[in-house]
């Protein structure tokens, strides 16, 4: 006798909520001016909803900061620059440095 293997329950709101980021990701291909529709509905529903947010894959994620970026102008995380070689380490720091 094999055993079945019921799948996972599903967040009743997963669903619309992937939908919209679907379609999020089509608005930012085709620079839809509803792009902040978009990503307003989906701030709406992480907000009601914040287990949802668990369940999202990175691909998903990545969409909607792509369009946050996009529509704000900004750069959510910007590359940190390297430590120059012979900088002053806090064991080098005198009082007079400071």
């Amino acid at each position: 006798m094999t055993p079945t293997i019921t799948p996972a329950p599903v967040h009743p709101k997963l669903l619309g909520l992937q939908e919209k980021i679907s379609s999020l990701q089509a608005a930012l291909l085709a620079a839809d001016p509803k792009m902040p529709t978009h990503l307003r509905a989906i701030h709406t529903e992480l907000i009601q909803y914040e287990e949802l947010s668990h369940l999202l894959t990175e691909d998903e994620i990545a969409v909607i900061l792509d369009g946050q970026q996009r529509q704000l102008g900004i750069v959510l995380a910007a590359e940190t620059s390297k430590v120059k070689a012979g900088s002053k380490s806090i064991k080098n720091v005198k009082a007079d440095d400071l």
